[in-house]
């Protein structure tokens, strides 16, 4: 165990960092709440991860980050070079989608970073273990019709039977290459070769849940518990899609008694299976997606309610007693 006295050094793994948007990112705010425990900040991308014979062991190319406010100069670059990642108390893996080679090889040298005793959240194995469409299918009791396949004939047949379905690709983020189909769509056939790549690759078909007009809540999951608010992103008028990135507004909101039934079934399960932070998109009754990679809405929760997720999760985490 690490003494409370040793100063706590964090790295955090992510996309390139000069496009962040200072008034919304939740890194920002992963940066702020471990600064203001004292922890010293680094941080890389995924392609600055190496084995490498100069450092020996797993090391990355870093830049130690002070942050200096939710700003557009909202960083510091206090100093920058190579260290080992067995030097970290905590690495933070914060990718986008989609899980390319490049992410691929980043979570197995994370991977190995943990096999040595590093901490890694959320974990490596699990994020290359289970797609954040496909780990629903854990949960069926929270989860609407929904079918996953590359067959156009069995495509056809859910469209068919639901009359009102949403077409999603299993590597996407921020509402991308989401289509809702009705089963008189004249480009039905079209939409489906498309998005299969004509059946080579598969794609999740849900049935549409009127329920979106009143949001799609984004509830976080630390350390399996749920944050007392969701974010409901509503969709601009004439879009189907509630996602910020692709227009939504966000209104904040207690979570439901039966927000925090969902909740309690998948929390627990999640946090075992290596999730940390867990970002569930909610509509109506039901979980459309599980997000692991890069949870967002830090910031909406923070500036309507006062509640600090980022020191939260910080919190959650023990990260002052490692």
């Amino acid at each position: 165990m690490q003494k409370t006295s040793k100063t706590l050094r964090a790295l955090i793994v992510a996309d390139p960092i000069e496009p962040f948007k200072f008034e919304k990112d939740s890194i920002m705010a992963i940066i702020k709440a471990l600064q203001e425990q004292g922890a010293r900040v680094f941080m890389t991308e995924p392609h600055h991860l190496a084995l490498n014979q100069e450092v020996p062991g797993l090391s990355a190319r870093v830049r130690e980050i002070e942050f200096q406010g939710f700003q557009p100069e909202w960083y510091h670059v206090r100093a920058q070079g190579i260290e080992r990642l067995q030097g970290f108390d905590i690495i933070f893996m914060r990718v986008d989608p989609p899980i390319t080679e490049r992410y691929l090889y980043a979570c197995q040298i994370l991977s190995m970073a943990r096999a040595q005793g590093v901490r890694v959240v959320n974990q490596p194995q699990a994020l290359l273990g289970f797609n954040e469409k496909l780990l629903l299918s854990l949960f069926p009791d929270c989860l609407t019709d929904t079918r996953v396949t590359q067959e156009a004939e069995s495509i056809l047949e859910f469209v068919n039977q639901h009359r009102d379905t949403i077409f999603k690709p299993l590597q996407g983020m921020g509402g991308a290459g989401i289509y809702r189909v009705k089963h008189q769509d004249v480009n039905l056939h079209v939409i489906i070769e498309q998005m299969t790549n004509f059946g080579r690759q598969p794609i999740m078909v849900q049935r549409y849940l009127p329920e979106i007009v009143e949001g799609d809540k984004r509830i976080l999951l630390l350390e399996g518990a749920p944050v007392p608010y969701a974010v409901a992103r509503l969709p601009k008028a004439g879009e189907t899609r509630a996602n910020l990135a692709a227009g939504g507004r966000a209104r904040v909101q207690p979570l439901t008694d039966r927000d925090r039934w969902l909740c309690a079934r998948v929390g627990e399960r999640l946090k075992n299976l290596g999730f940390s932070l867990v970002g569930l998109d909610v509509i109506g009754d039901f979980i459309t997606e599980i997000n692991v990679t890069s949870p967002t809405c830090f910031r909406e929760i923070l500036k309507e309610t006062q509640f600090d997720v980022a020191a939260q999760l910080i919190n959650a985490l023990k990260v002052c007693t490692l």
